[in-house]
């Protein structure tokens, strides 16, 4: 069996791909280190949208944005991550002025792989082939999309008995055969590249599905929910749905008790711990330990430092009996009187052991330590009173005294 589709960049700007006849279509998302395919999008969630297989390419070295592999790698995947995630099969499109490099292509196919889990198709013709060896990338198992458009007269419609061309150092032969660019399909006026791939939806779907590639992860990684964590460096915490940890929203100093619920995985199988809160943090063992009890630090006295650390608010939460002492105060607003509380997490919500503090000193519980918060709490502990936490707080060092007697500092 086998499957007919096209190729599109932007010269193909005005297509409508859900008119298509096609199979499968195979867009160019990027170039070197700075192009972006401005069309790119319109085209892959058209195609997606009529049900067609998608493969999204690279077009290695582009003029005036040449890069290393692992520049263009990165500037690849962080363009196509959301195309990768099971819908696209990724393509280095080889054909530019570094066509001889043949190790320049290996590293960047391989680098791919490492950040999505799918292993990319190479994409060249006959003539570079001819011309260059490319064993080690048919050993790498990396499918081969070879060009040869023969004598490329203008024709209608596909050749559905199209077949590959010799491929030299390819033992396999050709997954994909770009045949001609000179065919006019019905949807489209003008001649564009047609393809024929040698299978079926089903292994369309296979290279273009995430794989861990065989890795156990659990060597490194908890791969199951431990429930609750303690930081062993400072780690970073991210939004739920950033699981390739682009944009880090706060930091978890050394220390922290962190209660989890679920794994995630970024796109190469890598595993994220969900916290209770929803956000995402490291699974790396040399990053985060396993606990088994809430209260499983601080013991003894903390330190009268002056410096509201999640040591001091994990302390808190225990005085006040909370449920969760995770030495975290969450749904923070970030503001001039919270900036240095070293355990705020930043959002919205309030902390619940804030809520109890504002209680009990006659405020309007909205579990955010502001100005107004800060103040009455100053006042309540005999300490000059500006609204504002420092970095070295006499307030905070105030309420670690009475923390350590084991009494309620408000």
């Amino acid at each position: 069996m086998a499957l007919h589709g096209i190729d599109i960049a932007s010269w193909q700007s005005d297509m409508d791909v859900r008119n298509m006849t096609a199979d499968f279509v195979i867009i160019k998302a990027t170039g070197g280190t700075g192009y972006v395919n401005p069309y790119c999008d319109k085209h892959f969630q058209q195609a997606k949208q009529a049900g067609k297989l998608l493969g999204v390419y690279h077009y290695a070295n582009e003029v005036g944005y040449e890069g290393t592999a692992k520049q263009e790698a990165d500037f690849f995947v962080k363009n196509a991550k959301n195309y990768l995630k099971g819908d696209a099969i990724p393509v280095l499109d080889w054909e530019a002025s570094n066509k001889g490099d043949v190790q320049w292509a290996l590293d960047w196919l391989n680098e791919v792989e490492k950040q999505t889990g799918i292993k990319p198709w190479f994409y060249t013709y006959t003539a570079v082939l001819d011309s260059y060896d490319f064993t080690r990338i048919a050993d790498n198992d990396n499918a081969l999309w070879v060009a040869n458009y023969g004598a490329n007269k203008r024709s209608n419609g596909y050749n559905k008995n199209a077949t590959p061309p010799s491929t030299r150092g390819f033992k396999n032969g050709a997954a994909c055969f770009q045949y001609s660019s000179n065919t006019v399909i019905p949807g489209y006026g003008s001649p564009i590249d047609v393809d024929i791939f040698y299978g079926d939806k089903t292994a369309w779907n296979a290279y273009a599905t995430p794989s861990s590639g065989g890795k156990d992860w659990s060597k490194q990684y908890y791969t199951t929910n431990p429930g609750k964590v303690k930081a062993k460096t400072s780690i970073g915490v991210y939004a739920a749905n950033d699981v390739e940890f682009e944009n880090k929203l706060s930091t978890r100093k050394k220390g922290t008790v962190i209660t989890t619920k679920g794994i995630k995985h970024a796109g190469n199988g890598c595993p994220r711990l969900v916290t209770s809160k929803g956000n995402l943090i490291s699974a790396n063992k040399d990053y985060v330990q396993k606990i088994d009890s809430e209260n499983d630090e601080p013991s003894g006295k903390i330190d009268e430092n002056g410096k509201f650390d999640s040591a001091t608010a994990k302390r808190l939460q225990q005085i006040y009996n909370r449920k969760i002492c995770d030495g975290v105060i969450s749904g923070q607003i970030k503001n001039k009187a919270n900036e240095n509380v070293y355990a705020a997490e930043w959002g919205t919500g309030g902390s619940i052991v804030i809520k109890k503090i504002q209680e009990e000193l006659g405020l309007d519980p909205d579990g955010n330590i502001g100005p107004a918060t800060v103040k009455a709490m100053q006042k309540k502990l005999g300490t000059a009173q500006d609204g504002i936490i420092s970095p070295r707080s006499d307030m905070v060092k105030a309420m670690q005294k009475k923390l350590n007697t084991g009494k309620r500092p408000f």
